[in-house]
């Protein structure tokens, strides 16, 4: 047996003739064993792909791959499907837009950069855009009118979202939907004439999507094992849709099966493809966006290599658990959960895979057993990096009852290999509360086990806010094990990252483990137990862990009090205030003495408490309208306003019970100074009145 392919035939052509192998245009050789051994599936079928796909490979009476045993000469092959082949007809010929313009009730549509030609070429296409509530709208072109300007079938359901005009996100093109679901049925036709120990161990059938984008609504379930789906690199293969549910489902869908996790379409491989959701591509409407691209129903083994997810729902999601499933270089942008593995999901590998400005990274629920390393990335979340979480009764995300085998997770959890978490390094607004977190009860009453992490960065910066509670680890669950976390190998970068774990559950039995992390001075630790902690410092010595817990109200290590019939009133209480840092003095009459108090601000309205602080300094980025809020109840209370500047010159504007000398305020701060204003309370007029300023002081 070679690795080259004989004169073999794949069937008779129109006329009734061999015809031979066809090479298939823009595939390079990935497996040095199956890369020689492949042939297109094309016109030879023309008129029964899916009645004459049995003639294709024949099923070997001797498999080497279940023995070592000879093998027919066809069945090392691999059928290669091309849907553009007019057998067919699947079109590329997708426009992702983001001018569209629709007014609800009309049925014309323009956008100055459409590609629309003429009513002859462009009759039937599918319209698609995002609608204002972010439903999502489509149509069917009937007319064109000009280059610009189509008419559609029936008039629009929704008028456009307006983004900064009256447009919206779109994509116009060829629905493909029927010529996609021919293709993966004559593919699953192919492959379920071999027998399982080939489809296992070498693709039999591969639908090769060429460049370009591929507009589609939901496709057929797939319900046979061992097809691979691959296109020609994640910018040059897009599958484009905005369907609400699953576009790829691999064995139908069911919220309560009688047996969750024997799926059929196992062993599935989707590789070098981009998952687009055109209406959602960008970083609007989260929470909201459609569209599962790939949706595992328990059958496993699926692999996802060199994919790119945008702008869906859930880019992966493995309904029903996805055993033995690899996601690798693939990247995840845009989307509301990036990748999903729910109850009985495990031996997952995660490798080179990265998660940017999603809402939740990766979602983990009630999946024992998971693995991420190898350079993986998880960066600018909104709610957490990773999730893991699990409950102890209901459904879980995606419908699944909880009470299913392995609904619930008690194996460890582990990320290593220099995996790297960032949050508002770049200043974009993104202020992420934790970035790993484990949440929710087993409904068996055991404990989470563990999460490891080991040999991983962690950046936060940006605008990222002081005394903000964000945490690099947070578990929020009620039973954990002794020794729930391990951190081991962190670095930190940036400031006002506030905890590397925090313990926000009432799991008092959890020690964190943590060691060699090196974190800023400004970083705090540990909020909850710290037990068995050692901190790597910069210059290579080590200390205990810092633990940051809010002081007891009765605090107070000196009160002087003045007696007035049973009641006492304190002239004077000294000691830590609720945050961090801030040490007051309470004189009586409600005045503050020494109480600082710093925030950032990217523009807008910023409170200034005269309850907490006599001192207040806020660093601004933008344009910002100052508010006094708590005035005191005695008099001259001395209050002093600072407002810093970044880089670029910033206008400011001061309360209306404000008073200036001269009349008039510092409306505006030079870059990179501050400004400051010391006021007096007057009780009687209810104004601060200013007593003092310094303006362009150096930052």
């Amino acid at each position: 047996m070679t690795d080259e392919p004989g004169p073999s035939r794949i069937g008779p052509d129109r006329r009734g003739r061999s015809v031979p192998p066809t090479p298939v245009t823009g595939v390079g050789p990935r497996n040095p064993i199956i890369a020689t051994r492949r042939f297109v599936l094309g016109t030879a079928i023309a008129g029964a792909a899916v009645a004459n796909a049995a003639h294709l490979l024949r099923a070997p009476t001797a498999d080497p791959y279940a023995g070592g045993r000879v093998l027919d000469g066809e069945g090392v092959r691999t059928t290669v499907l091309d849907p553009t082949d007019p057998v067919f007809g699947a079109v590329g010929d997708g426009i992702v837009l983001g001018d569209l313009v629709a007014q609800a009730g009309s049925t014309t549509v323009s956008s100055a950069t459409a590609p629309f030609t003429s009513t002859e070429r462009d009759r039937d296409k599918l319209v698609v855009w995002r609608g204002v509530g972010d439903e999502v709208a489509t149509g069917i072109i009937e007319s064109v009118r000009s280059p610009t300007e189509a008419v559609l079938r029936s008039a629009a359901a929704a008028s456009s979202q307006r983004d900064g005009g009256p447009n919206t996100n779109a994509a116009v093109g060829t629905d493909n939907t029927a010529a996609l679901n021919a293709a993966f049925r004559a593919a699953q036709a192919a492959t379920a004439s071999v027998a399982p120990e080939r489809r296992r161990q070498v693709p039999t059938t591969e639908v090769h999507l060429p460049r370009g984008v591929f507009l589609t609504r939901a496709l057929d379930p797939f319900e046979q094992a061992g097809v691979t789906v691959s296109g020609e690199g994640r910018f040059s293969t897009i599958l484009a849709s905005v369907d609400d549910g699953a576009w790829m489902q691999l064995s139908p869908f069911d919220a309560d099966p009688s047996d969750a996790f024997q799926g059929n379409a196992f062993d599935w491989t989707f590789r070098d493809i981009q998952f687009l959701n055109p209406a959602f591509g960008n970083t609007s409407s989260e929470g909201r966006r459609t569209g599962r691209a790939v949706q595992d129903n328990g059958s496993g083994g699926t692999r996802i290599i060199s994919c790119s997810f945008i702008g869906l729902s859930y880019g992966f999601c493995g309904a029903h658990g996805s055993d033995f499933s690899e996601i690798r270089e693939a990247v995840f942008s845009n989307c509301d959960v990036g990748f999903y593995f729910g109850p009985g999901s495990q031996q997952l590998e995660i490798t080179k895979t990265d998660a940017t400005q999603c809402r939740e990274g990766a979602v983990f629920e009630g999946a024992p057993h998971w693995h991420i390393g190898g350079a993986s990335s998880f960066e600018d979340p909104s709610v957490s990096a990773i999730t893991i979480e699990a409950k102890a009764s209901g459904r879980t995300r995606l419908g699944v009852p909880v009470d299913v085998g392995g609904a619930f997770y008690s194996g460890k959890f582990l990320i290593d290999q220099a995996a790297w978490f960032e949050t508002n390094s770049g200043g974009n607004g993104r202020t992420c509360p934790r970035m790993i977190w484990v949440r929710g009860e087993s409904p068996f009453e055991i404990p989470v086990e563990g999460v490891v992490v080991r040999d991983a960065y962690v950046i936060a910066g940006g605008d990222q806010v002081p005394d903000a509670g964000t945490a690099f680890l947070e578990l929020e669950t009620a039973r954990a094990s002794p020794e729930a976390v391990v951190i081991e190998s962190l670095v930190m970068g940036g400031d006002y990252f506030n905890a590397v774990f925090r313990n926000s559950g009432t799991a008092d039995t959890s020690s964190p483990r943590l060691v060699a992390i090196a974190a800023p001075d400004s970083v705090a630790l540990t909020a909850g137990p710290a037990a068995g902690a050692k901190i790597l410092l910069r210059d290579g010595s080590s200390r205990a862990a810092l633990r940051m817990a809010a002081p007891a109200a009765e605090q107070t290590p000196l009160r002087l009090v003045a007696r007035s019939g049973q009641g006492a009133t304190p002239l004077l209480s000294t000691g830590p205030a609720a945050s961090d840092g801030d040490v007051s003095g309470i004189a009586g009459g409600g005045a503050l003495l020494d109480a600082f108090r710093a925030e950032r601000s990217a523009g807008g309205e910023v409170e200034i408490d005269a309850n907490t602080c006599n001192y207040f300094s806020c660093s601004i980025s933008g344009s910002t309208a100052l508010r006094i809020v708590n005035p005191p109840r005695g008099p001259s209370q001395r209050l002093v306003v600072e407002v810093v500047a970044d880089g670029q010159d910033r206008a400011v504007t001061w309360p209306s019970d404000c008073r200036f000398a001269a009349g008039d305020p510092p409306g505006r701060v030079r870059a990179s100074t501050r400004t400051s204003v010391t006021f007096s309370w007057h009780p009687s007029a209810a104004l601060w009145i200013e007593t003092a300023r310094a303006v362009d002081v150096p930052a």
